[in-house]
């Protein structure tokens, strides 16, 4: 039996957005119930989670990545690297044999949803279970999440995957390290070893901390020994401020490829989305979804799902504690002013417009969707201008930034 035996199969189609979806109970009776039983039900929502396209490749890419790191595992050339590692453990010069496979880089505005499609995708794939082999007796972890450390400390890196590695199965790698004083090209030595034996994909989460410390780029570079050493697929995710490092550090961009995502397009889908968050009402009242609701959801959440959630949360229970008891443009309105005002300065319009189809009567207006680009953050702003051979200060003038060129 191969390792990849051990996980779930590959899902397609309906039944793989049926089985990423996460929606809560609901039954219509429900509006009829006390104010505080609609409330607490109505707190459910915050669970939900409707995929999209960028979960779906996000899925295949992870369950693809996880098969090519099983099947790099007990083969003669992972012995070969588990003898090197051991070398390196010793003190003796690095040599990494293996190579990563299937590494990749997901970046994406904040808040558009990376971190729970990444979590979704990972619970369909593995159902966050170890596989344990009898004989010869391995355990092994399908994905080890990691949050990259604040200051990007490449040691205290190794040693959170270690740390999360002895909670999940029991053994002491950290303790040892510990003791022992490890140093961090040990600890190096360490980490591959244990992700050859105990780990199928290694995904980094906030990577972009790497633009905001001076540690940032060692970080980036050292990461390589990991891949090359380790032999599993290593999985970034943050915000395209972390591009720009990647790609001054040719030995690790030409292992990765770069996922990049944006908000909800204002089109057919973003209304479905819409239809289907308003399916879960518990005001006494029925609301039904009109183009200018749609509308107005698009203006204040740019695409983003979470803030589309939140404010519809939100309204429903202004509307229940205020005794209107219905959904309604006004309640929206309110609710953004007073609960989600603080994402106003973050909300980014998107440079697409909609195109009706040709069946259906639905049209959505696209008057208050400024033709902008989807930028919001200057590092985002001289990213594209770079890759466009452009003046990055030109283009920040044209956001009405103002700037000023000083000599030094």
């Amino acid at each position: 039996m191969e390792l990849k035996d051990y996980i779930a199969p590959m899902y397609e189609g309906e039944e793989l957005i049926k089985r990423l979806a996460v929606q809560p109970a609901y039954d219509d009776s429900i509006r009829n119930a006390s104010v505080a039983e609609r409330l607490m039900a109505l707190s459910g929502l915050y669970d939900m989670y409707i995929p999209t396209d960028m979960t779906v490749e996000i899925y295949y890419k992870l369950y693809l990545g996880l098969v090519h790191s099983l099947s790099r595992k007990r083969t003669s050339a992972s012995n070969i690297q588990l003898y090197e590692n051991y070398k390196a453990i010793k003190g003796s010069s690095y040599h990494g044999i293996l190579g990563g496979v299937d590494s990749f880089v997901i970046t994406g505005s904040s808040g558009i949803g990376k971190s729970s499609a990444i979590s979704r995708a990972i619970s369909v794939i593995s159902s966050d279970k170890i596989i344990e082999i009898k004989a010869p007796y391995q355990k092994i972890i399908p994905f080890l999440v990691v949050q990259t450390p604040f200051d990007c400390s490449l040691k205290s890196l190794l040693l959170e995957i270690l740390r999360r590695v002895d909670e999940i199965l029991g053994t002491k790698y950290l303790f040892n390290s510990l003791r022992t004083r490890a140093t961090t090209d040990i600890l190096i030595g360490t980490v591959s070893t244990v992700a050859l034996n105990h780990i199928g994909v290694l995904v980094l989460d906030e990577i972009q901390n790497v633009a905001n410390s001076k540690n940032g780029k060692n970080l980036v570079g050292s990461i390589v020994q990991l891949i090359n050493a380790g032999g599993i697929a290593i999985v970034f995710a943050g915000t395209p401020a972390v591009i720009p490092f990647i790609q001054a550090d040719f030995m690790l961009a030409r292992r990765l490829m770069n996922l990049n995502y944006n908000p909800l397009p204002y089109d057919q889908k973003f209304h479905s989305l819409c239809k289907i968050v308003f399916m879960f009402q518990y005001t006494k009242g029925k609301c039904e979804l009109t183009e200018e609701i749609v509308s107005l959801l698009y203006k204040y959440s740019q695409g983003n799902i979470s803030v589309i959630i939140s404010l519809i949360i939100e309204a429903q229970e202004s509307a229940i504690r205020c005794g209107q008891e219905v959904i309604s443009v006004e309640v929206i309105q309110s609710a953004y002013e007073k609960r989600l005002r603080l994402l106003g300065c973050f909300r980014s319009p998107q440079n697409k417009r909609y195109v009706a189809p040709s069946k259906g009567t639905f049209s959505l207006p696209i008057d208050n969707v400024q033709n902008t680009e989807n930028e919001h953050l200057f590092a985002d702003i001289v990213v594209k201008s770079k890759a466009m051979k452009v003046s990055a200060l030109e283009r920040l003038r044209q956001y009405n930034i103002p700037v000023e060129e000083v000599d030094v």
